[in-house]
This record gives C-alpha cells, structure tokens and sequence, in this order.
C-alpha cells in the first residue's frame, strides 16, 4: 500500500513539473494525430499522408495571416527560377478578385497581348485544370515554363451573371527586359508625371533620372503615380523616399516579436528633389512598398497623397528552409513615421473576403489620430489614405490656384492656410418629398411662408431622376419618359 502511494505521489510530481504550455501543446498534437490517422485509416478515398500534411500546413499559415505560404522543394525551385526569368512566360499579372483569379495587367507586346488577353478578363482552368482554390502563385506556376510550349486558358469576360467565355492558346516566350518606371511625360508646362510601376532592383535609379530630365524640361511640380503598384523591394522604396526628404528622415520602421526586426528605415541623405511640390497617386492596388514610401511621404509632409485609398498591406516577411519545402512567413509590421499601421486587420476575415475588400476598408479605421512632422492631424487608418476625416475638419497647408492636369485638378502646397467651406446638412430625400408638401398645402400661410425660407438651399436644388444613370431608361429613354425626365430635371414635377 505504501508502495502505491509513492508510486502515484511520483507520477503528480512529474505531472505537476510539466509546464501547462508544454502539455496543451502535446494534447493539441496527440488530438492531430488521432485526425491524421482515422483520415488516412477510414476516409472514402485514397489519400497519402503528403497530400494531407501540405494541406494542414496551408490551412495553418492561412490562419495566420493572408500573405504567409508555404511551397514544397520542386515549386520553390520553379518558383526562384520564375522569379530570376529562367522561364517563359505569358506576359500576365494576376491577383485574386472576390475570390476568382482575375488578369491584373497585360504586359504590351507580350504573347497574351497579341493573343487579345483583356485586364478584368477571369482566368477559369489552365490546361483543362481548374483554377478554383488556387492562390496567385500557384496559378503563376501553371502558367510558366519551357519556351515555345503552348498554354489553353479558360477566361470568362463580362458580367458575371451572363458571361462570355473566351478560349485562348497562348505560346510561352521568354521575358523580355522591362523598365520600372513606365511612363515619362510632361503634363504642361510646368507639371510633371512619372508612372512607376514596381520597386526593383533599379526602380529608384530609374525615377531619379525619370525626374532629372522632366526638371530639364522646366518641370516645378512632380506627380509620382503609384495606382496598381504591387510594391516590391523595400530598400528600393527607402532610397526613393531619400530623393524628395533631407537626410536622417525617418521613412518607416518595423516591428516584431524578435528584436532583430525591430528597425528604423532613415534616409542617408538628403535628395536633389526636395523642394519639388509632390503629389502622390494612390489607389487599391497599391500596395505594400507603395503604401510604406507614400505613406512616409505623407507623415513628413512632404507630399499631397490623391486618388483612393490603398490595398492595406504592409508586412515585413522572410523565408525560411524546412525539409522537403519552404515557407514565407510574416515576422513583423511596418509602421509609418507617424507611428501608424498600414496593414489593415485580417483576423475573422476568409481569404476572399480579404480581398474583396481591398482599398474598401473604411469601417475598419480606428478613432486613434497620429500627428504628422508639423502637426497635422492624420487618422489611423488601414493604408494610405489620402484624405482622412480629421484632416477634412483641418485641412493641410495647401492653397493657391489649382492646376487642372490629366490626373484631376491639384492644389499645390504653399505657405498659407485654407478653411473647408462649411458643409450644409443634409436632409433626407423623403423629408424634402414631405417638407414640399407641406409647403403647398401651407403656402399662403406664415407656417409655410417660414419653412419655405428655412430649408430653402434643400429645396432649390435639382432634383435626382427616379432611375439611376446606368438604368435602361436613362441610356434609351421612349417619348414618354424623357418628358417626364425633362420635367423632373426642371423642376416641373416634384420629387
């Protein structure tokens, strides 16, 4: 009997010196295993215990976050001689749109130009295989390999509810050599416009002469267009950024859970383009060191950021080796000099929906404002946003006349300061309908006398067509309507 107790007080004394962590962790892989061996024991079809373990370490990093991955030793291999342009290609970028992989760009003279591959146009199977499922590389995999070989590709143009397939066989051809900076042009005679369209090896160097020969040409303002840039080498997007900021500037920094990413992005020197007036054209598929150089470029003050707000997605990640694959994973954020996360949050969200909401991330912004190099109010919000609310209510330092160029009308920065007009309330379209009413029936009286005159800026304003622009009427419009349309638009027929 003493025995006994010895026995089990020795057991609680080894049980009690396990740490709580370390027996979760082996529960939670004993519980793995046991799935793992009823699946490949007991499930309706053959299935190896590769198939299953790769689609637990994807589901695993999906769970993370959407921009961690892993590849096995053969895709990674295939993937890095892709990326070195060791392998023919088709001339196609492609990203994931409400879940369906979706032709992004079209590179010109490419073999998918001449074999008339349209940007929106919805790649279904490759090769008679599905594309369902398959994220942006694997479908990059597909589509390269040997030169010469022929490619079918399944797209789907148009609506979605009604649309067109198209077939296309396309052969492979080597890439050719391309510049980063697309395109070069003067505006007007004094407005300049760069179109960069990745950060690469060179792709500073190339800006840099892009705005040396525009200053050549009498350029005094600078847009630098980023809209669908996907981003690319970061140190790229540091040395950019020491074109138009002075010296010791901090551009972004990076934060993690080890301390060796922890780190302070800071220019080495001061531009040649620092007094340039700079405006920055963003939108949704801007990302990443797109969204870290303009968003360093808004927190400094330096620049006025326009368009839409970007993808929201600024993460510093690295590769790591593991037997028979390798996995791209995420080991810290990338923070704006104002202290502001450009990545916008991804927990609770399926992949799809991830990116279904790229540059629409509005109701995720917090009510946390950061302040710029001067001062300036900027709201947190997921990317780079050109336009936050609280800067509405103090609007930067920016006036003067405005320039009308190609890219919309810009308000150079200048020394003096703006007030927003003031912004009528608005009042419902059904309290209009009502308050008209009323009027009428009340118009020889004072009660409608006074009304009249209290909302009248409501009430004088032209009122909006029952069908909307895109409405079958609109565009067509028989006799009938377009009386009543004309009547409505005049004033005749109340709303």
């Amino acid at each position: 009997m003493r025995r006994c107790w010895l026995a089990a007080g020795a057991i609680a004394c080894t049980v009690s010196a396990t740490p709580l962590g370390a027996q979760g962790s082996s529960e939670e892989l004993t519980r793995f295993s046991a799935v793992l061996s009823h699946i490949r024991a007991n499930y309706v079809d053959s299935v190896t215990y590769r198939q299953l373990v790769h689609s637990a370490i994807d589901g695993m990093l999906r769970g993370l976050d959407p921009h961690s991955w892993f590849l096995s030793s053969a895709d990674n291999a295939r993937f890095n001689a892709l990326e070195r342009g060791e392998l023919a290609v088709i001339g196609v970028s492609l990203e994931l749109a409400d879940g369906v992989p979706t032709i992004l760009a079209v590179t010109d003279a490419s073999p998918a130009d001449r074999a008339g591959v349209r940007p929106g146009d919805r790649l279904r199977s490759v090769d008679g295989v599905p594309t369902a499922g398959l994220n942006a590389r694997a479908i990059a995999l597909r589509l390269g390999g040997e030169k010469g070989v022929r490619v079918r590709l399944l797209l789907e143009r148009g609506p979605r509810l009604e649309p067109d397939s198209v077939s296309v066989v396309i052969k492979r051809e080597m890439a050719k050599p391309q510049h980063y900076v697309r395109a070069t042009m003067m505006l007007d005679a004094s407005t300049g416009y760069v179109k960069l369209g990745e950060f690469g090896t060179k792709s500073a160097d190339e800006v840099h002469n892009a705005v040396k020969s525009l200053r050549g040409q009498k350029a005094t303002h600078l847009i630098l267009d980023l809209r669908g840039n996907p981003g690319g080498i970061v140190t790229e997007a540091v040395d950019m950024a020491s074109e138009f900021l002075p010296a010791n500037s901090v551009v972004f920094s990076t934060k993690g859970r080890q301390r060796s990413v922890n780190e302070v992005f800071t220019t080495k020197r001061g531009g040649d383009f620092q007094n340039l007036p700079l405006v920055v054209l963003v939108d949704q598929g801007s990302a990443s060191a797109a969204e870290a150089l303009a968003g360093s470029l808004q927190d400094n003050d330096r620049a006025v950021i326009a368009g839409r707000r970007s993808f929201g997605k600024a993460l510093m990640q690295t590769g790591f080796l593991v037997p028979e694959g390798f996995v791209e994973l995420t080991i810290g954020h990338v923070i704006s000099p104002s202290g502001r996360y450009i990545q916008r949050p991804y927990t609770g969200l399926q992949l799809e929906q991830y990116y279904a909401f790229a540059g629409d991330s509005a109701w995720q912004d917090t009510s946390r404002v950061f302040k710029t190099a001067h001062g300036r109010p900027v709201k947190a919000a997921a990317g780079s946003h050109p336009m936050s609310p609280c800067q509405r209510r103090q609007p930067p330092r920016v006036g003067g006349p405005s320039r009308r160029t190609a890219a919309g009308t810009v308000l150079w920065p200048t020394a003096s300061r703006t007030r927003s007009p003031p912004v009528a309330r608005q009042v419902p379209r059904g309290s209009v309908i009502l308050l008209r009413g009323l009027i009428g029936c009340c118009r020889r009286s004072l009660l409608g006398f006074a009304l009249a005159w209290r909302y009248r800026p409501h009430l004088t304003r032209p009122p909006v067509p029952r069908w909307p622009a895109s409405s079958p009427l609109r565009r067509r419009p028989f006799a009938g309507a377009r009386t009543w349309g004309a009547k409505c638009r005049s004033g005749t027929i109340p709303m």
